[in-house]
């Protein structure tokens, strides 16, 4: 599971996208910024149509929770 250290988020109106990064703030706020543009072009797409709703996680969608504690292995 991939847990980042960094989580912001960017919002235009009514519309607000996470970002994330295990490097810095910056690189989390750039992330928020693209996944916001591409909802607004999908929209613009579509003509404001419903966007589909995924509360799954993936690679690409990692946990959003906050570490309290991490742990390193023998290969770190």
């Amino acid at each position: 599971m991939h847990f980042p250290k960094y989580w912001t988020a960017a919002r235009h109106k009514n519309l607000t996208a996470g970002g994330w990064s295990d490097q810095n703030l910056g690189e989390a706020a750039s992330r928020a910024a693209e996944r916001l543009l591409r909802i607004r072009d999908w929209l613009a797409r579509r003509g404001g149509a419903t966007l589909p709703q995924s509360h799954g996680y993936s690679d690409a969608r990692p946990m959003r929770e906050e570490v309290l504690r991490g742990f390193l292995g023998p290969d770190v």
